[in-house]
């Protein structure tokens, strides 16, 4: 449930962004903001271009490509649980059959 908005500022790739946002999504937000720099400063370290853009780019791919990584698991794990519950009603419907 919201409680309401504000405004946060955000600095990415050296650039001030000032975001209005749910105020209980800031955590969220700021947690975001920490991943992307985190994403930066790994490409970076990796990688020697002189294009600010084409790290961000790069660092926008890879969040995503994780992002739909851990989209597919629990969609895996969705799966595995409704075939989990079909089981168990076919052995709860033979056990009450034997019985």
């Amino acid at each position: 449930m919201s409680t309401g908005t504000k405004y946060i500022n955000l600095v990415i790739a050296d650039r001030n962004y000032r975001l209005k946002i749910a105020t209980d999504e800031e955590a969220l937000v700021m947690k975001a903001c920490e991943q992307i720099k985190t994403k930066l400063s790994e490409l970076k370290q990796s990688y020697r271009v002189k294009d600010r853009q084409d790290y961000l780019a790069m660092a926008a791919l890879t969040l995503a490509v994780d992002a739909l990584k851990k989209e597919n698991s629990l969609d895996s794990l969705e799966l595995v649980e409704d075939e989990l519950d079909k089981t168990s009603e076919i052995l709860s419907n033979y056990l009450k059959a034997i019985e």
